[in-house]
């Protein structure tokens, strides 16, 4: 039997586990889909049925089931204009999709757009319904988080990605052979260096929040504290230059966030753990090409070429776009045609997800997707504002994230990846807590009058 078809009817018999399990207890369920999510996440792609990954028709049961039990709850849920205004730039697609010239494809690469809204929706359902439902989550974030570190640990260690050579995972080029870093790029579960980096810097805050914050145990926050370490570790060997400038900012938003956390004696050791990290187990070849890829006052050379060509890509994309100011040429439609322009060979990579957003669906398009940031940014604010210290604190994490997120969109494309519905997840986390910290305000008023 094919290996793509045996995976993805393994994963398919999984998914169907869990939807039957969602019907009895749909906490337990959603949080094994999400422990087991990394690892499927870049199932290979059975021929003709590209664009079906078998994650994304799991995601969309358990989506269909949250929607049932999200009904008792719709009223009392806040900031519901979250939704509204993503489904707004949902329209702004569809219209681009009904405009295009690839109606049909462009159609198909919009639906991976919902996938956001529907990790929230789950997660949102999940903590709301459920007393035990933050502990699923949590320990499905432990047991991904692990699995992935290890397994690049031992990529690491190997140089060579087992799971990618039987064809159980697939990637779009092959990393370990890419020794321009002087070793191999590792990718671990995810299949592509800056998301695997991205994924792992948009995990450690949230595990090292869940270590502080909850874990109990001494041994289990040991074991924690060893994990980071070794993720670290990870990030740089993924080779990104974009992970390692993330976890950078990641450490300065927070702290600037979060005054109490903040004093001198912490803020050292993190540094000079960081720079011994770096300094000592990083390759020498990843810290030379960083430094040389932004040195463009000398001539061109591959490492400056590699910085440039993003603005190359961007520019063209933009300059394309102009032809469909409003609407675009429908998501997607860029991916089809980089084999008759040369400059979009690098549009099916990780550029700018903003400049991309324009081409797939035009000014509106953008427009609408920064207003549900905005949202998402106002909405996160308020929740800070929280008096309950471990809502805040979860609060303080997320906005932390979502700042490094939205900067690095400048770099990268990240709608359509595992990073942001990792994100969208957080998200959830936190408006579910608000809102049960607002229930159990109510009942304290009720109880004392």
């Amino acid at each position: 039997m094919d290996t793509a078809l045996f995976v993805n009817l393994i994963i398919i018999a999984v998914g169907l586990i869990i939807f039957i399990v969602s019907m009895i207890d749909y906490a337990i369920a959603f949080a094994i889909f999400l422990s087991i999510y990394p690892i499927i996440y870049t199932a290979p792609v059975i021929e003709g049925w590209g664009g079906y990954n078998p994650s994304r028709i799991i995601v969309l049961l358990l989506f269909i089931v949250s929607l049932i039990k999200i009904k008792p709850y719709w009223q009392q849920i806040p900031f519901k204009g979250i939704i509204y205004s993503y489904l707004l730039f949902m329209l702004m697609l569809l219209i681009s999709v009904m405009l295009s010239e690839l109606p049909k494809e462009t159609f198909t690469r919009s639906l991976i757009y919902l996938l956001p809204i529907m990790f929230y929706c789950c997660t949102l359902v999940v903590v709301i319904s459920n007393k035990k439902g933050l502990r699923y989550i949590f320990l499905a974030f432990i047991i991904g988080f692990t699995l992935t570190t290890v397994y690049g640990l031992l990529e690491i260690i190997m140089q060579r990605n087992i799971l990618v050579d039987f064809g159980i995972i697939v990637q779009e080029y092959e990393w370990m052979t890419d020794i321009r870093l002087d070793y191999g790029r590792i990718t671990s579960f995810i299949g592509q260096p800056v998301i695997t980096s991205l994924y792992y810097i948009f995990t450690i805050p949230a595990i090292y929040f869940i270590r502080k914050q909850y874990i109990e145990s001494k041994l289990v926050k040991q074991f924690l504290l060893i994990i980071l370490m070794m993720a670290i570790v990870c990030v740089l060997y993924t080779g990104s230059r974009t992970g390692l400038v993330g976890l950078v900012l990641l450490i300065i938003i927070y702290f600037a966030l979060s005054p109490q956390e903040f004093n001198i004696a912490r803020l050292l050791t993190i540094c000079l753990l960081m720079i011994g990290i770096i300094y000592f187990i990083a390759p020498s070849g990843f810290l030379t090409y960083s430094v040389a890829s932004f040195d463009i006052s000398k001539p061109v050379t591959e490492e400056t070429q590699n910085f440039l060509g993003r603005f190359e890509v961007t520019y063209a994309m933009l300059d394309l776009a102009r032809e469909n100011l409003l609407f675009g040429f429908g998501p997607g439609y860029l991916l089809k045609m980089k084999d008759a322009y040369g400059v979009f060979v690098e549009v099916a990579g990780m550029e700018n997800q903003y400049a991309a957003l324009v081409a797939d669906a035009g000014i509106c398009g953008l427009v609408t997707f920064l207003i549900f940031l905005i949202t998402i940014f106002k909405a996160s604010g308020k929740i800070r504002g929280s008096k309950n210290d471990f809502v805040k604190g979860w609060a303080i994490i997320f906005i932390s994230i979502f700042w490094v997120l939205v900067t690095t969109g400048f770099t990268y494309m990240y709608i359509v990846t595992i990073v942001y519905d990792l994100i969208m997840v957080y998200f959830g986390i936190q408006i579910g807590l608000s809102y049960i910290e607002s229930r159990e305000q109510l009942l304290e008023n009720c109880h004392y009058e």
